[in-house]
């Protein structure tokens, strides 16, 4: 009796052993997964649309008061289509950071699809996420349609496709688009629209996201193809555009790249080819940059930017203390005041250091007559070949040197777009090689 018993335990210890080694993740057959290891954070592993709406239920309505990371992993391409519409009229409510916390997000290069968004009483960061840190995400059909009401108890609203706040890297997001009617009454008032993010950070990530916006308020709008903010210390490095904006009112800021910058910002290897467009005036368009007050390096433009009572530039709309290096712009300009860089200058003036236009534009559209004048090297009715080599001289070399010290170059410069046939400039193989030429 005693040897059935021993060999009774035995066999439940080695049963346990097993089940306790068993990595629930694999069951894909499962929606959500949540995994703990000791007093580690939590990790939270998504599988099916089914499953992120468990999850996002769990953090929308969380009673608990851990401020421990939240991990969230994406293991499989997802189809949001699949989900009922709720009361909004979407399909799904930004998840929410309530603690708050830090929700970091990794899709491993899978598919979000069918997500789509409608307006929440009490909501204002839109996106599958309110607030998060995002990476290697790919986004496709998202369907953003929101309203603002005229009372509403917030005074900024951030919109996007991915966060409405934060920071993505990695990711992107096509065949979607943005429509958002504002009606807000308050004068103090304003909104970030992006087409990945509302504000925050993002580094190599491309957009092709149809953003339509009617701003019906007093306050000011902020509208970009990556983010309607790039606010993040540091750079915004590699970022590409290729969708199209078109708004209704005054007081826009737009841009191929983002709506305004921070002043802290460096954008660089940033290209646009959006078509951008205000029908009404008080407003500014940049090929890159709607405000600007940052530094912008290696990077360009060449959309289409229409903005018949608006200030509009080839890579900035309004500048306050921008500085350009090794930038140029082929992009089609039509405006009230129209510069080839730069549509309007405000408070200090810009640095401008080996750029160029291919326009017949001169640098900026409206300059202050009582405004001093920083360093400014600028070509019009440029050639590519002239700009090819003006990029890839050694005064480029040196200015970049002078004013920059991020991490990316000078091992290279390259600013591609969707094709060989929109790049510049390269670099590949320790040779500078333009692809076009």
């Amino acid at each position: 009796m005693k040897k059935i018993v021993k060999v009774f335990l035995s066999f439940m210890v080695l049963l346990l052993f097993c089940s306790c080694g068993k990595d629930e993740s694999m069951d894909s057959s499962k929606g959500l997964v949540v995994e703990q290891q000791g007093t580690k954070d939590k990790v939270y592993k998504i599988y099916t649309a089914k499953g992120f709406a468990e999850f996002a239920d769990s953090m929308n309505f969380r009673n608990s008061t851990s401020k421990s990371d939240i991990n969230v992993v994406i293991m499989s391409d997802i189809d949001m289509s699949q989900l009922p519409n709720k009361e909004s009229g979407g399909n799904w409510q930004p998840i929410a950071n309530k603690i708050p916390t830090t929700i970091r997000v990794e899709g491993n290069n899978h598919t979000i699809k069918g997500l789509k968004l409608r307006y929440i009483d009490g909501v204002y960061n839109y996106g599958l996420f309110e607030e998060a840190y995002i990476s290697n995400v790919k986004l496709e059909n998202t369907d953003v349609n929101i309203v603002i009401p005229q009372n509403t108890n917030f005074t900024w609203f951030n919109v996007g496709t991915i966060i409405g706040e934060g920071s993505v890297s990695n990711c992107s997001a096509k065949s979607s688009s943005i429509n958002c009617q504002v009606n807000s009454n308050n004068s103090y008032w304003g909104v970030n629209i992006g087409g990945m993010l509302g504000c925050g950070s993002a580094s190599n990530c491309i957009s092709d996201v149809n953003i339509t916006i009617k701003n019906n308020s007093t306050g000011n709008v902020y509208t970009g193809g990556i983010a309607g903010e790039l606010n993040g210390y540091g750079n915004q490095s590699q970022l590409y555009t290729c969708g199209s904006t078109n708004v209704e009112g005054n007081s826009i800021y737009a841009g191929g790249i983002c709506g305004r910058d921070g002043e802290d910002n460096v954008l660089v290897y940033c290209s646009s080819e959006s078509k951008i467009e205000v029908s009404s005036g008080n407003s500014y368009i940049g090929g890159l940059v709607g405000l600007s007050g940052s530094y912008i390096i290696c990077s360009y433009s060449n959309g289409k930017l229409v903005g018949e009572q608006s200030h509009v530039g080839g890579l900035i709309g309004t500048s306050d203390y921008a500085r350009l290096i090794c930038c140029y712009t082929d992009a089609d300009l039509k405006g009230k005041w129209i510069g080839g860089l730069i549509g309007n200058v405000v408070i200090s003036p810009p640095v401008e250091l080996t750029c160029a236009s291919t326009t017949k534009f001169v640098d900026c559209g409206e300059w202050p007559s009582n405004m001093w004048e920083n360093e400014r090297e600028y070509t019009n009715n440029a050639s590519k070949k002239s700009i090819y080599e003006l990029l890839t001289s050694k005064q480029a070399d040196n200015n970049i040197h002078d004013w920059y010290n991020g991490s990316i170059y000078p091992t290279g410069r390259g600013v591609c777009g969707k094709s060989k046939e929109n790049c510049i400039w390269l670099y590949a193989d320790n040779n500078l090689k333009l692809w076009w030429l």
